[in-house]
């Protein structure tokens, strides 16, 4: 969460001060390569991981680039376009998966090539996007609206579960982390856990979501 302070003020000062997209472009580039080079010779834990911000920075300014084509291209249907896509981005992420370390923002770790990782995280965020253009399913759009209580409150639940998952299938938990199966069960029951929680924020404690005064779907 301090990470994401930082981020959306980064993004807030840039929006406010560059008017340029191409301006934009550039402190795209420059946030990308800063990182780069403090990660490769430094590798050093910022306050508040600015370190950390300044790496996905490139993402909310990409964002910012894209924001009216993208919803153009969200609220318009082209089953050619968006089949071709989807096969093209799913593939892609397979093979980028399994081509590319592992990636891990809070223990510093990225991948090789370094600049891989923004390629894989369009691919990755075009294929979910395809995906949620032909999915309707309330359940979804539930967890969509919740996003941001289960961003916060994940961590712990997610530790909680992955070491109970540990004792009885009696699987080390380096493995509970890397194997499909229980990654697939793990988010699941991390993801069910939440919901009570996102009950009791939603009805009793708007105000922690800024919703005061506000009528708003829980």
């Amino acid at each position: 969460m301090p990470c994401l302070f930082v981020v959306e003020i980064l993004l807030f000062t840039t929006e406010k001060v560059v008017k340029s997209r191409y301006c934009i472009g550039a402190v795209i580039i420059t946030a990308a390569v800063i990182s780069w080079i403090y990660n490769r010779y430094i590798s050093y834990p910022l306050f508040f991981r600015v370190d950390v911000a300044v790496t996905v920075m490139p993402f909310a300014l990409i964002g910012v680039l894209i924001n009216e084509k993208f919803i153009t291209f969200c609220n318009r249907k082209s089953y050619v376009l968006d089949g071709v896509l989807f096969i093209s981005s799913l593939g892609l992420s397979v093979v980028l998966c399994h081509w590319i370390s592992r990636l891990d923002l809070n223990v510093q770790r990225y991948p090789s090539p370094y600049f891989i990782l923004y390629f894989q995280a369009m691919v990755g965020i075009l294929l979910v996007t395809i995906i949620s253009k032909y999915i309707k399913w309330g359940f979804i759009e539930y967890i969509g609206r919740n996003s941001l209580i289960i961003m916060c409150i994940h961590e712990p639940i997610k530790r909680i579960v992955i070491a109970m998952m540990s004792k009885i299938a009696g699987i080390d938990i380096a493995v509970a982390r890397t194997e499909y199966w229980s990654i697939f069960m793990i988010t699941a029951i991390t993801l069910l856990s939440t919901l009570p929680i996102i009950y009791i924020i939603n009805k009793y404690m708007p105000f922690m979501l800024g919703k005061v005064g506000l009528k708003t779907k829980s």
